[in-house]
């Protein structure tokens, strides 16, 4: 045999294409409810010209804990995303007063501050005052009172 009739011998069929290799997807982390949080926060809060920036968080075991500035309380961000400002003691909507914290903390600590003045009391006048009502405790001891005095007086005699 030939070299020619060898090499046409041993052509294979043509294979059939392969389909390109699937490009792979990075894989983007899907983030957790508490990140998802800091995210509707800082989106809200540039709203109001706030950037909240990495260094402004930590984490305290498993919450994440927003410091935003000395005047705002911090921010505590449960792994479900829920929101704790152990700072301000009262607050309706945690979301809501976390995006206002700093005007909260003022005014709980303007509150907290105030000096206490006793107020001045208030004058009565004659015209507003009523006469003194005589209970009925009074009136026994009264009429006790006389009947006490009549004795003595007979006693005397």
């Amino acid at each position: 045999m030939t070299a020619a009739k060898k090499a046409a011998a041993e052509v294979k069929p043509p294979q059939p294409p392969t389909p390109p290799a699937p490009t792979p997807v990075e894989a983007s982390p899907t983030p957790t409810k508490a990140q998802m949080t800091v995210m509707r926060l800082s989106v809200e809060l540039a709203k109001r010209d706030i950037t909240v920036k990495p260094e402004m968080l930590s984490t305290d075991g498993k919450f994440l804990v927003l410091k935003i500035g000395d005047a705002w309380p911090r921010i505590v961000i449960g792994p479900g995303g829920g929101i704790d400002l152990p700072e301000i003691r009262s607050y309706a909507k945690a979301f809501e007063a976390a995006l206002v914290g700093d005007q909260l903390l003022a005014k709980q600590i303007s509150r907290a501050t105030k000096p206490t003045t006793p107020t001045a009391p208030v004058a009565k006048t004659t015209e507003t005052q009523k006469p003194e009502q005589v209970t009925p405790a009074q009136k026994k001891e009264a009429a006790h009172q006389e009947l006490e005095a009549k004795l003595d007086a007979q006693a005397a005699e």
